[in-house]
């Protein structure tokens, strides 16, 4: 009888022991749950902060070419100015285009005789900075040379007469390794 009693207290110890730890366990998990969502939001409110701050240097970058005179001539010292910001950018910025007020490339960097009079108008990012003669942010889209890609088109004007676009293209895959990846 003796050892019944303290088979059954010996039981109910344990199954106490068990309890708390599983109540410790669940406490300890939700918090460590939490803790992980926590940084995990600081990685995204840092990532979205990169890129704008990244997209805002971009894009002040392209203002300041669309004052250029070489730019809006599009002459040597322009077509220089844009293989420039190019190299200098690269491997983020996979090319620098001038297209005119049709919505045609005539320089593009790297240059390709194949891209010079093609028209792009018919892109929705290219249709909208055409209509509004605002500076226009693309959504992602795979671009013609097969990676993913934003564009950024600030327009370009001549006598204050709207005259086309400077714009790059913006490598998405590289952007969202530098500023995604701790986010996984």
């Amino acid at each position: 009888m003796k050892y019944g009693r303290y088979s059954i207290f010996l039981i109910a110890v344990a199954a106490f022991c068990a309890a708390v730890f599983i109540l410790i366990y669940g406490e300890a998990k939700k918090q460590t749950i939490d803790d992980l969502n926590n940084r995990q939001f600081a990685h995204a409110r840092q990532a979205v902060k990169g890129i704008q701050d990244h997209f805002r240097h971009m894009t002040d970058t392209l203002r300041i070419l669309s004052l250029q005179d070489h730019i809006i001539n599009l002459d040597k010292d322009g077509k220089k100015m844009m293989s420039d910001v190019l190299r200098i950018h690269s491997p983020e910025i996979k090319s620098v285009t001038r297209m005119n007020d049709r919505g045609w490339i005539v320089h593009a960097e790297p240059y390709n005789k194949q891209l010079i009079g093609q028209g792009i108008s018919g892109q929705e990012h290219i249709r909208e900075v055409m209509k509004t003669h605002a500076l226009v942010i693309s959504d992602v889209f795979r671009a013609v040379q097969g990676y993913r890609s934003v564009a950024v088109h600030m327009p370009v004007f001549r006598n204050g007469v709207f005259d086309g676009t400077i714009a790059f293209l913006i490598s998405f895959d590289v952007l969202a390794k530098k500023y995604l990846e701790d986010i996984r």
